[in-house]
């Protein structure tokens, strides 16, 4: 090893030149290499020294890491050297003459290198020379194999084979296939026992196995195996390959490359080098954690040490290695940006940002409302322009460490944050999980414990590192000043507590940590009422700007420079508002039951390009960010490149969708399509506006007048959703007049034009409440011109898996609830300031008092899309499905929910009449007596009109019928244009019906491709149904009314001018309220036959202010009505917290003498979950039960089931109650099988289980037994819409005369759990992919050897031979919801399982 003994030749003068730049360099404020000093360890008081310089595999990345590890880790002294530029004293691989700082070679007890190609200057490669001499370890890695390249003629040159002799190899070749073939490590059976493989067993790199030949001497630790892809999953690569050494073939991995070897050299001076060899080593190899480990273990090996049985490898600080690549390396970066102090450690701030390091938001509403205002990620940009930081929110409302709800097969297509793959984590959590107390805090450290190890390990960065996370506290709590919202004091000693435990997470976890809850604490306390928050805890626009200049400077230690409220800083929140509405659409897409849930069937090409659309599109509008931060004038982003989208050809015409299309895809005229509409003698309809008119009248879907009499349609366009590419969406609220009182309307003014599928609004606080996918927003002009100013994101969270069933048809309670309607196989996750409220699968309605913000939902068993919901005259609720129209009484299903609740008989036959969307009760002087009373849904498919029912009182419920007219139905309005949609029937001001039109030939979600071309998106229209001869009323509006006036509204004949008359009622100022209801009620007439339901309307609007006088209500208690009586009790329950005794109250009128009360009552004991209450439900048996009560009294027995179980078995409760006693047995001998069915049947629901999960599941349904005749019950209520059984039921779906006889149990329960599992075939559609490439849908009508006949759209039968056909596949896809299933109880379950066994 002469070659490499010392020289002691003068330095050159161009090599002394250099030497003198580098050291006044190195005596400038920038040292041009990092010591790293040790400390305690195994390793105290040994020098290493890492020699950097390569120009691809980015060791000035890694060695610096590596260096961190074994100082802090094991107490090594470290120094990094690194090729610099000398002008800018920046680190520069490409520079191969540079290594500053050699002098420390001298001092080094081990040299660790990474080297390639060097050309040193004499000094560096002399003392480089003596340190081999003097046989120092040598730990080499990946291209020192050719370390140097000095010219010939060089005195130096001879190190060229440094590698072949020292090392034992040179550069030979790629082996694997460089950037296509990663490498597996594999130890080498003679190798398992070294010290060096301690704790090392998986390693992996992305870079590829090198050619190498090693000597005998060498000995082999580990071989590599070449891998057929860049994952460490990949499978092993097989072909054949020509080895240089010898020219012969073999298989790439049989034999493998040796990747890490160890020798012993002994050199001319006589001492011996222990060398260390692998030819992996680039920094984004050295992510893996037992790549890390063999190194370390090296160096201890080298020096002789003893080598730790499992070295503490974890990474020291930040570490987000770059890809390797020629001239990829990070501009700007200096020595000392490597040091301790410059980087992010840690535990530590300031943090430290790469250049287009990936961040991400994670957490609860604090973090996702981030992205309605853009003040942090502006701020952050601000800061840092020339890093090109790459900034998503994947936070999502009402997310805790423990519980984060996502829609069903959320990541069937993809998880957006594995692909976003982010660097960094800014985690903000803490908040909800507040809300469990003290009791919760134990649980709340090991879940963010649990959190952070599984993200860890579920989502590292790109290179395989795991990521950076740093742990922010929730805010303070803001003071309201609103008595009704919670107490700032009381939820801030929560909030500290939690913060606190976030803290310290951090600290044990050595994680930067960030303090928001004090800063903001001070912040809010500085002036009285709510400043920076919405509701005390969710921020305002103002307040994100505070806390994002809080957040900042917390981040980066010191505040902003950027004048928040300039223009440029403006403009450049805009551009990251628009950024991140884009990224939204990607994390949180609507119609997720679609695009990647149970109902993706139309649509499985057309989604992943929409994906990879939106993600180019967010990335285009980075770029935008980026240039406007560095002060450039971008135009508008230009999304031209983003990708092309899949459009699916159309099923219009399917032979499928003949019930609900019309013949051709043709619309009619307004006139035209009123004169296919029939009604009763008398009367008319007339058309009011339509997309002729004002082309923004288009799928209007609800519809109300406002304080002025003035129509407001909500409009959705967009429906189903937005699709990339196109301008964002533009649904709208507008309001329509006819200012010249001719019946049509001459104005259209859009109040708000950027809402996202408005399913429902309805006014509130002198604005409007209104849907806006997935957010509630409140919105208000406050200038009179009509258009909204001021816009409130009010809550959000609610579920968007499928745009149809979002919370929608809004129905204001008589008492000031607003009731909003939700379908199946929906998520709903809002955070709200009572605590996270989460639902998901069930429909039903939820309670919604915007008052206080309070929610509760109440489920509609059996119904897969309610979407009708109207109040008679004294309170009493009707609420309709969609799906199949049913509508049943609300009260029944409003108590206190459970798992196991049931369906309930429902009060109409619908004679399979379906589906609906919205109904009414016809009260009208307007309209002629012999329809007054009368209840009417619109109905959108099989009638194309308005079918009209009787509904009766019956006993505790009611009863009703269809109208019938020589036994056929004697319906409102019927029509033969199947373009024809009604909506949301109302009576307006004028005493007229009014009624919107969707006017679209496609209806249905999951019939068609969401981007069907044949989707209509520019027809609506509105109808009124006015009596001919009678004259319209003289509208009675509420803007500008005394109370005084309002209140005698409430004496109108219509119940809809009474209800806008309470809506008004509800915004005036309360104290005035109060003072005029006791006014106004005071000088009622007792004879008055309105006497006992005016006394109500008192009662409903001081509980809209939740305010009611007790007096007033026990005197109703005593009411000759018994719909008084019963409203009084119903108004005692919703408003139970904010009166004195409830409990007292509802007792007394358990006792009342009519069933309706005695039912309301015990509805309102469900709440009450004590012994007390059920001992008070049980007297109800007492006197005579219809089914209606004893549903009541079963389901409230339910609910309060927890209290009552245990002493009941115990023999301490219900003693010597004999009627009480059976029926508590009875009840619990019913639930028996459906509590063993609970558990499976969630699994088998729930599409994200296994195959093998939901498989046992259904091994154990099979085995348990229902009830015949309940099952029978339960199939007419729920199934029968849509199947037939013998004379019996609707013939849409299969009919089910012989399931029983077709399918076994398990089938059958299986077609009810996964309905799409096993399609008959009469509905099974087929695709034939032609030779040309065209994609041919319909259903076979002839198949032969030869060939097959399709029943194509618009009827054209057409033949396709073999040679025509590439490829053929059927789509069974069932019309049947996916999660109908949940939407009945357990038992319910069982029960339709084995009536269909029986049927044979």
């Amino acid at each position: 090893m002469e070659m490499f003994t010392t020289m002691n030749l003068a330095l050159h003068p161009i090599s002394l030149a250099v030497c003198l730049i580098l050291t006044s360099l190195s005596q400038g404020n920038d040292q041009a290499w990092v010591v790293y000093p040790g400390g305690d360890g195994a390793g105290k008081g040994k020098h290493l020294v890492f020699l950097s310089g390569d120009e691809e595999y980015r060791s000035e990345e890694a060695l610096p890491m590596l260096a961190r590890i074994l100082s802090d880790r094991h107490g090594f002294k470290c120094t990094v050297l690194f090729a610099v530029n000398p002008k800018s004293g920046e680190i520069d691989p490409n520079n191969v003459a540079s290594l500053p700082g050699s002098e420390a070679i001298g001092s080094a007890d081990a040299i660790v290198m990474a080297l390639r190609f060097r050309a040193w200057p004499a000094e560096a490669i002399e003392r480089f020379s003596q340190a081999v001499t003097a046989g120092k370890p040598i730990i080499a890695l990946r291209t020192s194999t050719h370390a140097f390249k000095y010219p010939k003629g060089s005195p130096y040159h001879k190190f060229n084979r440094f590698g072949e002799v020292v090392l034992g190899e040179e550069w030979v070749n790629h082996w694997g296939v460089h950037k296509k073939e990663a490498t597996r490590g594999i130890i080498e059976s003679s190798a398992k026992v070294d010290p060096i493989i301690n704790g090392v067993s998986d390693i992996f790199g992305d870079t590829d196995v090198y050619e190498v030949y090693p000597p005998e001497d060498a000995k082999i630790l580990l071989r590599g195996q070449v891998l057929s892809g860049m994952k460490s999953d990949s499978p092993p690569a097989s072909y054949s390959k020509k080895r240089t050494n010898d020219g012969r073939s073999q298989d790439v991995n049989d034999p493998m490359m040796p990747i890490a070897w160890t020798r012993l050299v002994k050199n001319d001076a006589g001492s011996t080098n222990r060398v260390f060899c692998t030819t992996m080593g680039a920094a984004t190899d050295l992510t893996c954690e037992d790549l890390r480990r063999l190194i370390v273990n090296a160096v201890f090996w080298g020096l002789e040490m003893e080598v730790p049985e499992k070295a503490d490898v974890e990474i020291v600080g930040d570490f987000q290695p770059s890809a390797y690549g020629f001239d990829g390396f990070q501009r700007g970066v200096k020595p000392q940006d490597h040091a301790i102090e410059a980087m992010s450690k840690v535990g530590t701030l300031p943090l430290w940002l790469h250049k287009h390091e990936r961040i991400a938001l994670v957490g609860n509403s604090l973090a996702e409302r981030m992205s309605l205002f853009g003040h942090f990620e502006s701020l952050l940009h601000s800061r840092f322009p020339q890093q090109e930081l790459v900034f998503r929110n994947f936070a999502w409302p009402c997310d805790a460490v423990d519980n984060r709800q996502r829609p069903s097969s959320y990541n069937a297509i993809d998880d957006p944050l594995e692909v976003f793959s982010p660097d960094t984590y800014l985690c903000f959590f803490g908040f909800n999980e507040s809300f469990a107390g003290l009791e919760g805090e134990a649980a709340f450290r090991l879940a963010y414990e649990k959190y952070l190890d599984e993200m860890a390990k579920l989502y590292p960065r790109r290179s395989g590192a795991a990521p950076r996370f740093v742990l922010v506290s929730p805010i303070a709590w803001e003071p309201t000043g609103n008595s009704l919202w919670s107490n700032a004091d009381q939820r801030n000693d929560q909030l500290r507590r939690y913060a606190a435990i976030v803290e310290e997470v951090a600290a044990e976890r050595r994680l930067v940590f960030v303090d928001l809850l004090t800063p903001t604490e001070t912040l809010f306390a500085a002036e009285p009422g709510m400043q920076y928050t919405i509701n005390g805890c969710h921020l305002n626009e103002a307040g994100d700007r505070e806390v994002g200049l809080i957040l900042d400077q917390a981040l980066f230690g010191s505040p902003a420079s950027v004048k928040v409220g300039s223009q440029s800083f403006g403009e450049l929140r805009d551009a990251i508002n628009d950024k991140s509405w884009v990224h939204q659409q990607d994390y949180r897409m609507l119609n997720g039951w679609y695009v990647y849930g149970g109902r993706r069937t139309w649509d499985k090409e057309t989604f992943p390009l929409e994906y990879a659309k939106i993600r180019a599109m967010a990335a285009v509008r980075d770029r935008r960010v980026w240039d406007i931060a560095q002060g450039k004038s971008p135009g508008p982003p230009d999304d031209s490149e983003t990708g092309e989208l899949y459009v699916p050809e159309t099923r219009f015409g399917n032979p499928r969708q003949d019930y609900s299309e019309p013949e051709e895809l043709k619309y009619l005229t307004p006139e035209e399509s009123i004169a296919t509409m029939r009604v009763p003698e008398g009367f008319e309809v007339q058309a009011f506006a339509s997309e002729r008119d004002f082309s923004e009248l288009t799928k209007p879907v609800q519809l109300n007048f406002d304080n002025h009499g003035r129509l407001w349609v909500s409009c959705m366009p967009t429906y189903p959703q937005w699709k990339p590419g196109n301008p964002k969406p533009n649904d709208k609220l507008l309001i329509l007049e006819d200012t010249d009182s001719d019946g049509r309307a001459d104005n259209c003014t859009t109040f708000y034009d950027k809402l996202h599928c408005p399913t429902g609004f309805e006014f509130w606080n002198g604005g409007v409440l209104v849907t806006d996918q997935p957010r509630l927003l409140w919105l208000k002009d406050t200038d009179g011109d009509d258009r909204a100013d001021v816009v409130v994101h009010l809550l959000d969270g609610w579920a968007s898996d499928d745009t149809h069933h979002a919370i929608g048809a809004y129905e204001w309670s008589n008492g000031g609830l607003l009731h909003m309607l939700e379908g199946v196989s929906m998520h709903t996750a809002v955070e709200s300031p009572w605590g996270p409220f989460r639902h998901q699968n069930t429909s039903g309605s939820y309670v919604f008092d915007p008052s206080t913000l309070k929610i509760r939902h109440f489920q509609t068993p059996g119904y897969g899309n309610p979407w009708c919901f109207v109040f008679d005259p004294w309170g009493q609720g009707i609420v309709g499905d969609g799906t199949t129209a049913n509508q049943t009484w609300a009260t029944l299903l409003s108590g206190a929910q459970f798992s196991g609740r049931r369906g309930v008989d429902l009060i109409l036959d619908n004679q399979g009449m379906r589906p609906a969307v919205g109904n009414e009760f016809l009260f009208s002087r307007h309209l002629p007596d012999e329809v007054q009373g009368q209840f009417i849904y619109a109905c959108v498919i099989n009638m194309n009109g308005l079918p009209r029912f009787a509904i009766r009182d019956d006993g505790s419920g009611f009863q009703g019928e269809r109208l019938m007219k020589s036994s056929r139905p004697d319906d409102l309005l019927v029509s033969t244009d199947k373009n024809f949609r009604p909506t949301d029937p109302q009576i307006g001001p004028d005493g007229a019906l009014w009624f919107g039109d969707w006017c679209n030939a496609l209806i249905g979600h999951m019939q068609y491709s969401q981007r069907d071309p044949s989707r209509d998106h520019i027809h609506g229209r509105i109808y009124r149904l006015v009596a001919k001869d009678h004259p319209l009323l003289e509208p009675i509006t509420q803007a500008g009314m005394s109370e005084q006036e309002l209140l005698e509204q409430l004496r109108s004949y219509e119940p809809r001018t009474r209800y806008r008359a309470r809506r008004e009622l509800r915004d005036r100022d309360t104290a005035k309220v109060i003072s005029s209801v006791k006014k106004w009620t005071a000088q009622l007439d007792p004879s008055d036959s309105e006497y006992d339901r005016l006394r109500c309307e008192s009662l409903w609007i001081l509980q809209g202010h939740h305010s009611v006088d007790e007096v007033l209500l026990q005197e109703v208690f005593q009411s000759d009505s018994f719909q008084a009586r019963a409203a009084a009790t119903h108004l005692v329950a919703d408003e139970r917290e904010y009166l004195i005794d409830s409990f007292s109250m509802l007792q007394m009128q358990v006792l009342d003498e009519h069933p309706r009360v005695r039912l309301e009552a015990v509805r309102g004991l469900s709440f009450y979950p004590t012994l007390e209450a059920v001992e008070a439900v049980l007297t109800a048996l007492d006197k005579p039960c219809d089914s209606d009560m004893k549903y009541v009294i079963q389901q409230t027995i339910g609910a309060l089931e927890p209290v009552w179980t245990e002493p009941f078995q115990a023999g301490t409760f219900a003693v010597g109650r004999s009627h009480s006693r059976e029926f508590l047995n009875e009840y619990l001998a019913r639930q028996r099988p459906s509590l063993a069915a609970v558990e499976p049947l969630k699994v088998a629901l729930d599409p994200d289980n296994s195959t093998l999960a939901r498989n046992h599941a259904y091994d154990l349904l099979v085995n348990l037994a229902g009830n015949v005749d309940n099952g029978r019950a339960v199939f007419g209520r729920v199934c029968a819409n849509c199947h037939q059984v013998g004379s019996s039921g609707y013939e849409f779906g299969p009919n089910l005369s012989d399931v029983g006889k077709r399918l076994d149990r398990r089938e059958i329960i299986e077609s009810i759990v996964e309905p799409s599992k096993k399609v008959d075939p009469k509905y099974v559609t087929t695709t034939i992919l032609t030779a040309d490439g065209l994609p041919m849908v319909g259903f076979v009508l002839k198949k032969t050897e030869d060939s097959i006949t399709l029943a194509l759209p618009e009827g054209v039968r057409k033949t396709f031979t073999n040679e025509d056909i590439d490829e053929v596949f059927e789509t069974n896809q069932s019309s049947m919801p996916e999660n109908l299933g949940s939407t009945i109880a357990p038992a319910e379950f069982l029960d339709v399982v084995e009536y269909l066994t029986t049927l044979k």
